[in-house]
This record gives C-alpha cells, structure tokens and sequence, in this order.
C-alpha cells in the first residue's frame, strides 16, 4: 500500500473532518497505488471498529491545534490501536528475515542472556520475550500498550513461561518495574528506520531502567538512499495500454503515465537492479549512546554518479540494524538485518520517493544534494523528507510527507 502525501489523503480516504488517515505498520503492502493508505483487508474490521476510526476522525476541538492531524491524543489512540488486531502480528511472524535475525541474535548470544533481566519494548506477541527466556534469561518484563498485550499474557501462560515472562499493559512511560534490567529488547523499526517514532520511547526506557554498561538489542541502525529507475514496473502500467486484447487504448496512457508518477512516497520492494547508483549513508545511529533531540532533525549530503542511461523516477530509502554479541558462526561478525534491494524480503520492504516527471539520465551523471530528515510537527509519529538536488545545472527541491 502507499503511504501517500497529504494531497492524496486529502482526496481520499477522509473521516468526518477530512483528517489523513495514515495507519502504522499495518500499511505494510508491496504495490505501488493512488490509492490512499487504510488497514489492510485482513484486519475485518466489524462495525464497531469503523464507528471508532470515523470517533478518531471525529469532531473534536483537539483537532483545530493539529489541523488535519487530528489532536495527539487521537493520532496516539489510533497508533496502539492498530496493533491490536491480528494482521500485523502475522505479517511480522512470517517475516522470516526480522523474525529469524532476532532469534539468532538472542539464541546464539545465550552467554549474555543468561540468569538476566530483560526489558522487551513494544512486546506484542511475546515471541522475543520467549525467545531471551529460551536463552536463560530468569525474568523478562514485556510491554505493549495495545489490546494485544492481553493475548500475550495468554500465549506466556499456554508456553508455561508465567513465572518467567511478566506482560503489562500500558505505555512504558506509565509503568514502574520492578527492578533495573541488565538487557533491552525491541523491534521498534518502521518505514525508512523512523517512521512511527518508536525509538524514542527505547530511549527512555534506555536512560530510566538498563544498568550501566547494558545491552540494546539492537545497538546499532543506519538509514541509506540512493536512485532507482524501475522501468519494469513503468513498462507494465504505460505500454499494457497499447494492446489491450488487441484494442489500442494509448489515448490512456497520459493518464496512466499520471498514475506512475504521482509525486508520493510508497512502501514497495524493488529489485536490485532497479538501483542506478551506489548507497549513501543518511544516517548511523548508535542506540546506546543516541539522544532523543538528536533525532528531531538532520540532514546529510550526497553524490551520486548514475550507472546506466535511464528516466530516474526518484529516490529510495532503506535501513538496516545491527546486533551486539556474537554471529551465527564463530567467525562470522554480527548479525546484521538489512532491507536493503536486492536482499531477502521483508515486511518493511523499500521506501520510494517517486518523482512527479521522471528525469532523464545518462550514464555518469552526477547527482549532488542533501536530504533532511525530521519528525512531522503535527504528527510525531510521521517523517517529513525535503530533497534538494542538482543534476546538469538544474537545481530540484522534493519534499514528501509520510
């Protein structure tokens, strides 16, 4: 699904004040549309359900400080009540890639777990609460703010496991433990590394209950980009309108051209040879040490020099994150988990920035600019991208809201 910009969302997809509605992780789809970001199908949504998202849109005061936005309170309420349902637990289970680099990091590091305590953030289903107490962890604290926690509790129970793993339900920032920790766990990464702004409550739990010298699972995150130019997918949405069941139906393809390039930023997977250039590093970030303002703003130059003549569509984005401890072999490094192009798939898949008009380039060109990053001022939880670029004289400034 896309994760539109405001001028979609205000199109489509409007509650009773015409508020965006912008979900988290369950927008997590794999196809480039005009079509605005909602939960996805396998949600079921019932009645009920439907009166509370159109209350989150709902006439409220609040929403007049926020605009559109909608109060922070809302946009929170509608945050954790998106992990309650069942779809995104699945989705993120099956995701072999995030779910398996996890375990490993946990499993095969047993030594530091053993006889700890351990903090998981954000716990939901408990699978990684399970797997610190199947690495010797004596007690693990687990906390979800979202209805999920309740199954969780369930899940620990039916495992055996209620005398290891304790689950709260509620905001990390609301709950008193009962002790420090000796390890912090979490799967707290969105789209681009920092969309949903998790990390930031990571770091309070970081600064209020791990012991010195600690650890953070994981401990280290960088944000890339570079240029893609998928003319794959391009081909299939113009060039299907020449012949289509032997009719010519080209008088569509201005409007299809229109549908390709809607200026937006999407969530996709693209091959690695949609990539025309090398990796910038935006951003590296290292979880044990990174303050909170930090990640407010930045920014980062770039040089690109294109690898093939081609229509450049637009940027894209990606991050990986990096585990302390040891490898899956003893000589292997780190276990890292990338959602990189190219790699093994993931449920985070790709963030393209796609360009309104594609932009001719040759090979060796160069691309200079920089890219900033920083958090929506009405919706903290959302990124605010500002691309400034040059290529052959002519300066270019993007901006994309997510």
């Amino acid at each position: 699904l896309v994760v539109s910009l405001e001028k979609k969302m205000s199109e489509a997809g409007k509650g009773k004040t015409g508020a965006p509605f912008v979900p988290p992780r369950p927008a997590r789809g794999g196809s480039r549309s005009t079509q605005p970001a909602s939960f996805n199908s396998s949600y079921n949504l019932n009645s009920q359900e439907t009166e509370d998202q159109n209350e989150w849109y709902g006439e409220d005061n609040e929403n007049e400080e926020n605009g559109s936005w909608g109060s922070k309170n809302q946009q929170e309420s509608q945050y954790f009540d998106s992990y309650s349902h069942m779809g995104i637990h699945e989705e993120m289970l099956k995701d072999f890639v995030r779910t398996n680099a996890y375990q490993q990091a946990i499993l095969q590091n047993s030594d530091q777990f053993r006889q700890k305590v351990v903090l998981d953030v954000g716990c939901g289903t408990s699978i990684l609460s399970i797997f610190c107490v199947r690495a010797g962890a004596k007690k693990v604290y687990a906390i979800d703010a979202s209805d999920i926690a309740d199954v969780a509790k369930k899940i620990v129970e039916a495992n055996h496991l209620s005398d290891k793993i304790v689950i709260y339900k509620g905001k990390l920032e609301e709950i008193e433990l009962p002790e420090k920790v000796d390890i912090i766990v979490s799967e707290w990464m969105g789209y681009f590394l920092l969309y949903e702004a998790m990390l930031k409550t990571v770091l309070y739990a970081r600064d209020k209950w791990l012991k010195p010298n600690g650890l953070l699972l994981p401990s280290l995150a960088r944000m890339y980009i570079g240029l893609y130019c998928d003319d794959e997918y391009v081909n299939s949405k113009i060039d299907f309108w020449k012949n289509v069941y032997g009719v010519d139906m080209s008088p569509m393809i201005p409007m299809a051209k229109q549908y390709a390039f809607y200026p937006s930023t999407a969530v996709d997977t693209i091959k690695g040879e949609a990539l025309i250039s090398e990796s910038v590093l935006v951003k590296s970030l290292d979880c044990v040490n990174v303050l909170e303002d930090q990640l407010e703003t930045f920014r980062a130059p770039f040089n690109f020099r294109v690898f093939r003549t081609c229509n450049w569509q637009g940027f894209v984005g990606w991050f990986d994150v990096e585990f302390p401890g040891k490898g899956q072999t003893p000589t292997s490094g780190p276990i890292v988990l990338s959602t990189a192009p190219g790699l093994p798939y993931t449920h985070w898949h790709q963030t393209l920035f796609v360009f309104n008009e594609p932009i001719s380039v040759k090979k060796n060109d160069t691309i200079t600019g920089n890219i900033t990053i920083q958090h929506h001022p009405q919706a903290p939880r959302h990124l605010t991208i500002i691309i400034e670029f040059m290529h052959n004289g002519n300066s270019y400034t993007r901006l994309f809201d997510f």
